[in-house]
């Protein structure tokens, strides 16, 4: 009789201990599903983009580049605003989709300050993902000196110099004083 109830007492602590992992692993699995990602998260998610979110950069960019974890395809719904901080669009044309991506073309803007991406994509399963960052300009390169500029209003300067030596003094320059003839004796 003590030999069958330490048995039994042995199986019931086996069963429970696989009970317990049964359990452990139950709850593993719920939370997996509830707090992981879903289907259509995993590729709605920007992988990077051109210029980055919450980037610097100098000048304005001719584009923006969008990069994604699926496919896109070209479709009227694909639309890319940009926002400088005046609060102007300066998304040229439509967005342009292929592969993982998408890009806009930009017009030129000079403005420094933060500029809002907002952006719509439709991705190969049809599904539409959508998001926002931004990034900051911060200086415009200057262009070039033009110093031939500067070589023209030294000369300009220099011609009305002698204009004006010439009109003021040139009765008294002996270079340019007319030759009187010495009159004659006869």
């Amino acid at each position: 009789m003590a030999l069958g109830a330490a048995c039994a007492a042995e199986r019931t602590a086996r069963d429970l201990v696989t009970l317990a992992r049964v359990a452990i692993v139950l709850v593993l699995v719920c939370l997996v599903t509830w707090f992981g990602p879903s289907p259509a998260d995993a590729h709605t998610n920007l992988r990077f983009a051109v210029p980055a979110p919450n980037s610097s950069t100098k000048g304005a960019p001719a584009q923006v580049q969008l990069r994604f974890g699926q496919s896109t395809v070209p479709d009227r719904r694909n639309h890319v605003v940009v926002l400088v901080p005046s609060g102007r669009d300066i998304a040229r044309g439509a967005a342009v989709a292929g592969g993982f991506g998408v890009a806009q073309r930009l017009t030129a803007a000079r403005e420094e300050g933060w500029y809002r991406v907002r952006y719509s994509v439709v991705f190969v399963d049809g599904h539409v993902g959508s998001g926002v960052f931004r990034f900051r300009v911060t200086t415009f390169d200057k262009a070039a000196p033009n110093h031939w500029k500067w070589v023209w209003f030294a000369a300009g300067g220099w011609a009305l110099y002698l204009t004006y030596v010439l009109v003021r003094h040139g009765r008294q320059l002996p270079a340019l004083a007319p030759v009187t003839q010495p009159p004659s004796r006869e």
